[in-house]
């Protein structure tokens, strides 16, 4: 017997992977309960682990087996994790992985794929599954094969690495697309603490058992001889091969890789939406544009789990609170009364990630970036709407539904990004190239190095009001930059690109040029959770008739009047202060710095800041600043110690165009936007929400406009159940 054990470590040793790829062997004795074991097999004293299994996977050994409820405390600690396609543990997990991660800490050495995990264990029965227990599920209806697995949590709800939410995370089995995949569950915790798996990480044969009675009582699965040799199908692969819950399978384009990038793409109102299919009704009631309102708001969501394709609906309807204005049934049919006002009916349709091969997202809270230039950056057209995005009812038009549309490619891209599919005013593109397409070299300095041409417009910007008749006459203003971007250092974890930009403002009424030098740090700390950063520094040069960063998060605003001083009570829209800059002549020098944190899909933060150094006529400096700063901070889904109710909170805060910087969330300081908005679920079906936001207006005077600025605020509630 003895004989044999050794023959068989020695054929686990010679077909092992790579160093790098597998752990030594370990000792066992200290590690093994061998109390009546016979005295023979005391002389093993090596462990004959899985080849596949790394670090990051190994197996906490144990001597009696865990509780489902040790189980789950086990996985909740990954919640948010970042789901990576074929992850074990680098930077995130598959299904399967994360599986495998949850039971190796609690002692359990399972198969590595989902299919194979499917052969372990004690058949459950839907009806009669337990906390702590597999659920397995199949791609589509009908189907047989096993693609996807999670552990019951209980009260119908499991928790998994779910690929369409990028994201370790909970859903319910009774909804319309689990309950239509599930194939059956899997009690392991019926087994005790032990090895399962083959050294190939497959499943061996008779490991599947009908009852916890036909279960091998005192089963020492360690050193049985039954687990050592793994008999099992080993998935087509050759020896030695690590398994991967995709393997031979295309990673679809939609899905971001390994490398979190961290781009964030809202930074003026923001919808605070779960990742469900659901039909649901909300109301709300508060302060709307200065004034009383009730919201009555029939919804739909719908959330692909296997495609990343997701969409909502809402049809608000507007109660007036308080005497004095038109009868509610006339105030029923505001904002219903053309085509045009239906169409905001759709609150967002989106596929796919920001910065991944493939993202297309239209939305009413988007905001747009346009690579590294100076021209389009956080570009948002929805800051000054009327009403919070979630009860939006606006009588004379629904606010602007923006599309931002990436795509990349191995030689080259392209980025869009609209401020209004239906009445497009504001459009920006940018496409680029790596030199080296051309080029026979496939290394070096040409590999490294694209190009980018960026372009936007304002085809109808405000310019100057008519003080007779009220009316604003209108000019275009358009913008071109070049840029190239050099990846200087690239691995798994960093990346560091410096760039140099050339860019200028081109109207009737006046323009200039622009030149940036900059470096961008993208850096993912990878552990059990993925820490994201984002560091961008840069240096600018530009004549004083320039205005960097002119399409930033306020452009939709500050088109119409942006935040001078020393204007009395004049209003000054943004065209008009790029004429009156043509008077200096002196170059202005000016920094950018921003920086960006992630905790992946769970925490987010940025803050940003802008200087421009106005050297020449005093007036000019007085009015036009040029510092600006920016901070976003957003939590997701933050859970409550054992329980699945979540929080949700998200805040916005721009100061522009300043000379004070300390935040004042004043009516008079028409420098400054807020916006919060915080969401709570207190029940499975029921959530709770509050907004404010530091109100902003398109008077026609500064005076008009501190009089009727101010505090709003709303509350209310979702009704909402998952399909």
């Amino acid at each position: 017997m003895v004989a044999g054990l050794l023959l068989v470590l020695q054929l686990s040793v010679a077909v092992a992977e790579p160093a790098e790829r597998c752990r030594a062997l370990e000792p066992t004795i200290e590690q093994l309960d061998l109390s009546g074991v016979p005295a023979p097999r005391l002389e093993v004293n090596t462990s004959p682990w899985l080849a596949w299994r790394s670090d990051m996977l190994k197996v906490v050994p144990r001597k009696e087996a865990p509780s489902g409820v040790e189980v789950i405390k086990t996985a909740r600690d990954f919640l948010g994790t970042p789901y990576v396609w074929g992850g074990i543990g680098k930077g995130g997990y598959d299904c399967s992985g994360f599986v495998n991660k949850v039971f190796a800490e609690n002692g359990y050495d399972i198969p590595r794929v989902s299919r194979d995990q499917f052969k372990v264990g004690v058949k459950t029965r839907g009806y009669d599954l337990d906390t702590g227990d597999l659920v397995f599920f199949v791609s589509k209806p009908g189907e047989t094969r096993i693609s996807h697995v999670g552990i019951y949590v209980g009260d119908d709800e499991f928790i998994h690495a779910a690929a369409g939410k990028g994201r370790v995370t909970f859903d319910r089995l009774s909804t319309r697309y689990y309950s239509s995949r599930f194939a059956g569950g899997r009690r392991v915790l019926s087994l005790p603490p032990g090895r399962y798996s083959s050294r190939l990480g497959t499943a061996p044969k008779n490991m599947l058992f009908e009852g916890s009675n036909s279960v091998p009582a005192n089963w020492d699965p360690f050193l049985s001889e039954l687990g050592l040799h793994g008999s099992g199908d080993s998935g087509g692969l050759g020896g030695g091969a690590i398994l991967t819950e995709h393997a031979g399978e295309m990673r679809p384009l939609q899905f971001t890789s390994s490398f979190l990038k961290g781009a964030v793409t809202h930074l003026g109102p923001a919808l605070l939406t779960p990742e469900q299919t659901a039909v649901g009704f909300r109301m709300g009631g508060g302060s709307m544009n200065r004034s009383g309102s009730m919201v009555l708001s029939p919804e739909f969501s719908y959330f692909g789990h296997g495609n990343a394709l997701q969409f909502s609906l809402a049809a608000p309807f507007r109660v007036p609170i308080g005497t004095g204005e038109r009868p509610a049934s006339e105030q029923w049919k505001d904002g219903w009364t053309t085509g045009l006002h239906y169409t905001k009916v759709l609150r967002e349709l989106k596929f796919g990630q920001k910065e991944s091969s493939l993202y297309v997202d239209f939305s009413r809270t988007l905001s747009g970036t346009l690579g590294h230039g100076q021209i389009m950056r956080y570009f948002t057209p929805n800051v000054v709407n009327d009403y919070f995005p979630e009860y939006d009812v606006r009588p004379d038009r629904p606010d602007k539904l923006s599309l931002s549309f990436d795509t990349y490619g191995e030689w080259a891209g392209t980025e869009i990004f609209v401020d209004d599919v239906m009445d497009p005013h504001v459009f920006g593109a940018l496409a680029f190239m790596r030199p080296s397409i051309l080029s026979s070299e496939q290394d070096g300095f040409l590999k490294r190095l694209s190009l980018g041409l960026t372009y936007a417009v304002d085809r109808d910007a405000p310019y100057q009001r008519n003080a007779e008749t009220g009316e604003y006459s209108h000019r275009s203003v358009h913008a071109l930059g070049l840029d190239a971007e050099m990846k200087l250092f690239r691995t798994d974890n960093l990346d560091i690109k410096p760039y140099v930009d050339l860019s200028g403002l081109f109207s009737e009424v006046g323009g200039g040029l622009g030149g940036a030098i900059g470096t961008l740090v993208r850096a993912n700390v990878t552990g059990r959770t993925t820490h994201v950063f984002r560091l961008r520094l840069e240096a600018r040069l530009s004549q004083a008739s320039y205005i960097p960063s002119y399409f930033d998060m306020t452009y939709s605003l500050y088109r119409w009047r942006f935040p001078v001083d020393g204007a009395g009570d004049s209003v000054t829209p943004k065209l008009a202060l790029l004429e009156e800059l043509q008077n200096e002549t002196v170059p202005r020098w000016g920094v950018y710095s921003e920086f960006i944190y992630r905790l992946h899909r769970k925490l987010a933060f940025l803050v940003s800041y802008e200087d421009t150094d106005t050297v020449g006529d005093e007036s000019v400096e007085t009015r036009f600043s040029g510092r600006n700063f920016t901070m976003m901070g957003q939590v997701r889904d933050l859970y409550l110690p054992g329980s699945r109710k979540a929080l949700s909170f998200y805040l916005a805060y721009h100061l522009r165009n300043i000379k004070d910087p300390k935040p004042t969330l004043s009516p008079d300081n028409p420098h400054e936007y807020f916006y919060a908005a915080l969401s709570m679920q207190v029940w499975r079906y029921i959530s709770v929400d509050a907004s404010v936001r530091k109100a902003l207006t398109l008077a026609m005077s500064d005076a008009q406009a501190r009089k009727e600025s101010g505090l709003d605020g709303v509350v209310g509630m979702s009704l909402r159940y998952e399909l």
